[in-house]
C-alpha cells in the first residue's frame, strides 16, 4: 500500500534518555530474555503445554529493511536538531551519529525473537484495549489478564535497549488467523519537514483517519528473515541494528537458566538460541556445563535444580484463604549426596508458569534450598499485583487490588512464615542429652573444657549434620557519641558502667594499659534502688559460643560461653537474630547454672561464680518458642 511509511507523531519534546529503555540498560541481554519469555509463556495456545521461544541473529541487506530511507532521514534530522548551537546535547549527538553509521552499512545486524504455541498478539484490528495496542502504541499500559493473556508494561522497552537504532518491528499471526505487522522507533525529538517538533516516537505502518492515533498496522506478516516463514500462531520481534554484544548467546543462556529453570524442567518452555536447543531433556547437561564455568552466577540455580531432581526433596502444600494453593519443595543439606555442595539457605519464588520472581532469604541457620510455587491461578494473580516493572520482588505499596494493604501484608507474611516453619519442622534435630545446635560443634576445638574444669563428656554424634552455617563477622568501627565510646563489636573489651540502662565505654583516648588498670580495679556488683549495678563491666571477647536446643517447643536452650579471660561475676545478654537485625530474647526461667543468679531482667542474667573461670554454662527458657538464632554478649570481671 502506498501509505505505508514512517510517521513520527507530534508531541512534547523528549530527550534521548527514555526512562523505560534506561531501566534495562544495565542488563540488556538478561532483561531481553526474561521479558520476552515471560510474555510468551503467559500466552500459551489453549491445549498446548509447552511454549517455544527462538533467538536468531542474522544479517540483512540495507535495502531489505522496510522504510530504511525514511528512518535514515529521521536520524539525519535528529542529528541536526541536537547539534544546533541553541540545543546542543552531546549524548543525543553520539546516538544519532552512531545510528547513521549503522544505517549506511551494506548489511545490518538483526535479531529475530519468535515464539510458538502461543496465541499471537490478539486485537491487531481493534482501536481500544487489545494486546496489540498495549504492546505497540500504548505507553505505561499493562493488561494483566491472567496466565492466558500475558502482560505488557514497561517490560516492552527491553528490546529497544538492545539496538543501536532503537527500532523494532513486530509481526504476528494470531490464533484467529489474523496477520499484522508494524514498526516502532523510539528516538528523541526532532523537527519535521514543516519545522514542527515531534515526540521522537515513530511508527512504520498504515494511516487511518478514524483511528485515535492514526497509526495502524499492515494486514500482513513481515517476514524479514529469508530462512524463516511463520505458518502457526505466534509473534515475531525483529531488533534492527542489534548491538554488537560480546558472547551474547552465553549471557542469554545463563539469564534464561536463572529465570526459567523451573519452567524448562516442567516442560512449559523450550528455548532455541542459534543452533542450540534448551529443553527438559538436555537441561541437566547444559546447566552442568555452564555451572562449571559460571559457578558464581549459577550457584543458586544449580541448587534449585537439585531440589527439582533429588529423590530426597520434600513437598509441602498450604492453602491461602480464598486465593489458592502454594507449594513448597525443598531439599535439606543433610540429604545432599553431591560432595562439597553446600546449599545456600534460600527459596526461589516462582509463578504458576515457573518463571522466577525473586530469591527469598533470612531463614533459620539450616542448610537447604527450596522452590515456592504459586500453584493456582488465584494466588498467582494476587501476587502479580505486588510485582514492580522488573518482576523481581513483592512490594506491598504497589498493590492496587480490591483488598486492603493490611490484608496484603498478612498474606505475604503468611507465605514467608509457612516456608520458615516448614524448614524448622523438617530441619530440626531431635535433642537427647546434649547436642549441638545446627552442627556448630563440628567447628569448635576439641580441648574445650567444662565449667568445673574437667574434660567434658563425649557428646552423642549423629551420622550426618543437619545444618551448618559459618558466619564471618566484621569488626565495626567505634562511633564517637558525645565523648563516650560505644562499641558492640566482638573481640573488643569495653570498660562500661552497667546498671539497668545501656553500656557506656571509656574515653576514646584510653590506652590498653589504662584499660587494663581500670579492669583490675573493678568493684563488685551491688544492689541499688534501680536494681543490680556493677561499678564497671567490660565487654569480654569470646573463644567459643555454643547454643544447644533442649526443647524448642518450650523455648529451652543450653548456652556455653568461653571467654578469653577468667571472671567471677558478670552479665549475660541474649538476642534473637531476626530478618531486620536483632531483638531482645526475654529470659523466663533459669533451669541450671554453674554459678549464683543475682538477678534476671528481660534479656540479661546478672551472676556471680564460686571461682574464677573462663567458662559459663546456663540452661534456661525463653519467651520465644521454636527454633531460633541466638546472639550472646557477656560482660564481667574479677573481684
Amino acid at each position: 500500500m502506498k501509505n505505508i511509511k514512517w510517521r513520527f507523531n507530534p508531541g512534547d519534546r523528549t530527550g534521548i534518555n527514555d526512562s523505560g529503555i534506561e531501566t534495562f540498560r544495565g542488563e540488556m541481554i538478561t532483561s531481553l530474555g526474561r521479558e520476552i519469555c515471560q510474555n510468551s509463556i503467559d500466552a500459551p495456545t489453549p491445549g498446548k503445554d509447552k511454549v517455544k521461544v527462538e533467538f536468531k541473529e542474522f544479517k540483512l541487506k540495507r535495502d531489505q529493511i522496510p522504510g530504511i530511507e525514511g528512518l535514515e532521514e529521521s536520524f539525519k534530522e535528529g542529528l541536526a536538531f541536537w547539534s544546533s548551537d541553541y540545543n546542543k546535547v552531546d549524548q543525543a549527538i553520539n546516538f544519532f551519529e552512531k545510528g547513521l553509521k549503522v544505517l549506511q552499512q551494506d548489511e545490518i545486524s538483526v535479531l529475530r525473537v519468535s515464539d510458538f504455541n502461543t496465541t499471537g498478539l490478539l486485537g491487531s484490528r481493534k482501536y481500544f484495549k487489545s494486546l496489540w495496542l498495549n504492546l505497540i502504541t500504548a505507553h505505561g499500559v499493562s493488561e494483566k489478564s491472567g496466565t492466558a493473556g500475558g502482560s505488557y508494561g514497561i517490560g516492552k522497552s527491553a528490546p529497544f535497549a538492545c539496538t543501536d537504532l532503537r527500532t523494532v518491528f513486530y509481526s504476528t499471526l494470531d490464533i484467529e488467523g489474523i496477520e499484522a505487522s508494524q514498526g516502532v522507533s523510539r528516538l528523541a525529538t526532532f523537527a519535521n519537514d514543516d519545522g514542527k517538533e515531534n515526540s521522537g516516537k515513530g511508527y512504520y505502518g498504515q494511516w487511518a483517519a478514524d483511528s485515535p492515533s492514526g497509526n495502524i498496522p499492515t494486514d500482513t506478516q513481515m517476514n524479514l528473515d529469508p530462512e524463516f516463514k511463520r505458518e502457526s500462531s505466534g509473534t515475531d520481534i525483529y531488533l534492527i541494528g542489534f548491538r554488537d554484544f560480546e558472547n551474547w548467546q552465553e549471557d542469554l543462556i545463563i539469564a534464561l537458566l536463572e529465570s526459567f529453570v523451573v519452567s524448562i524442567y516442567r516442560e512449559k518452555l523450550e528455548i532455541i538460541i542459534g543452533s542450540m536447543v534448551l529443553n527438559s531433556k538436555n537441561l541437566d547437561s547444559i546447566l552442568g556445563t555452564y555451572f562449571k564455568s559460571n559457578k558464581k552466577k549459577l550457584e543458586k540455580t544449580y541448587h534449585y535444580y537439585k531440589v527439582l531432581t533429588s529423590e530426597k526433596s520434600i513437598t509441602s502444600e498450604h492453602l491461602l484463604e480464598d486465593l489458592g494453593k502454594i507449594e513448597f519443595k525443598f531439599l535439606l543439606g543433610a540429604d545432599v549426596l553431591e560432595k562439597n555442595l553446600n546449599l545456600h539457605r534460600q527459596a526461589l519464588i516462582v509463578r504458576e508458569s515457573g518463571m522466577k520472581i525473586f530469591d527469598k532469604g533470612h531463614f533459620p541457620p539450616i542448610p537447604f534450598a527450596g522452590i515456592l510455587t504459586l500453584a493456582e491461578h488465584g494466588v498467582d494473580e494476587f501476587f502479580r499485583l505486588l510485582e514492580p516493572p522488573r518482576h523481581d520482588a513483592w512490594k506491598i505499596d504497589l498493590y492496587e487490588g480490591g483488598k486492603t494493604k493490611t490484608y496484603v501484608k498478612v498474606i505475604r507474611d503468611e507465605v514467608f512464615r509457612f516456608m520458615r516453619n516448614t524448614i524448622i519442622e523438617y530441619g530440626s534435630i531431635p535433642v537427647t542429652d546434649e547436642m549441638d545446635a545446627v552442627g556448630l560443634g563440628d567447628y569448635l576445638p576439641d580441648d574445650f573444657t567444662s565449667i568445673e574444669g574437667k574434660k567434658q563428656k563425649e557428646e552423642s554424634i549423629v551420622d550426618t549434620s543437619k545444618s551448618i552455617e559459618v558466619i564471618e563477622i566484621s569488626k565495626p568501627k567505634p562511633k564517637n557519641m558525645g565523648g563516650v565510646l560505644h562499641n558492640e563489636g566482638l573481640g573488643d573489651s569495653v570498660l562500661a558502667e552497667f546498671g539497668d540502662g545501656d553500656l557506656e565505654g571509656g574515653s576514646r583516648g584510653d590506652s590498653d594499659k589504662k584499660r587494663k588498670k581500670r579492669m583490675e580495679n573493678q568493684g563488685p556488683m551491688k544492689e541499688s534502688d534501680s536494681g543490680v549495678e556493677f561499678s564497671k563491666a567490660p565487654r569480654l571477647s569470646t573463644i567459643k559460643e555454643r547454643v544447644i536446643p533442649i526443647d524448642i517447643s518450650k523455648g529451652e536452650y543450653k548456652i556455653i560461653v568461653g571467654t578469653t579471660q577468667p571472671i567471677n561475676w558478670g552479665v549475660l545478654e541474649l538476642f534473637l537474630k531476626t530478618e531486620d537485625g536483632q531483638e531482645k530474647a526475654t529470659i523466663i526461667d533459669i533451669i541450671k547454672f554453674n554459678g549464683d543468679v543475682v538477678k534476671k531482667a528481660d534479656n540479661r542474667l546478672y551472676f556471680t561464680l564460686l571461682e574464677e573461670t573462663n567458662n559459663i554454662s546456663v540452661t534456661l527458657s525463653l519467651r520465644y518458642k521454636g527454633l531460633c538464632s541466638l546472639g550472646v554478649k557477656i560482660y564481667g570481671s574479677k573481684l
